[in-house]
């Protein structure tokens, strides 16, 4: 299965996530397909692609961007009946398949908690 990995470029965490999902994939046999996005219209283009070139999932980076842009990809994916998974849980909420991190919601408030 072609996977197709939507990175925001230029930030350090995009950098070291690319070499890992890269090095895994080379690990397991896996064909990826690279997009950089870091507007809505770079998005679009991003999903547009991967569905001529056949991608059967996608995986979102990490970053304040896609966090913020989480409902368009959501919307993106089911235009184009591509699984997507993300790193937050609130993307599952908004429509997302499945997250493989944590709530950045529940972190606030446990960090919040401990304060007087």
């Amino acid at each position: 299965m072609t996977i197709a990995v939507l990175v925001k470029p230029n930030t350090p965490e995009t950098e070291a996530e690319r070499r890992d999902v890269l090095a895994a994939a080379q690990a397991t046999g896996q064909q990826l397909l690279l997009f950089d996005a870091s507007t809505e219209p770079e998005i679009a283009t991003a999903f547009k692609s991967a569905a001529q070139r056949g991608a059967g999932a996608l995986l979102v980076g990490s970053g304040p961007f896609f966090n913020s842009q989480r409902e368009y990809i959501v919307s993106r994916a089911a235009r184009y009946a591509l699984p997507a998974m993300f790193n937050i849980a609130e993307a599952v909420a908004a429509g997302g398949l499945i997250s493989y991190g944590t709530s950045l919601t529940d972190a606030y408030r446990q960090a919040g908690s401990g304060l007087p």
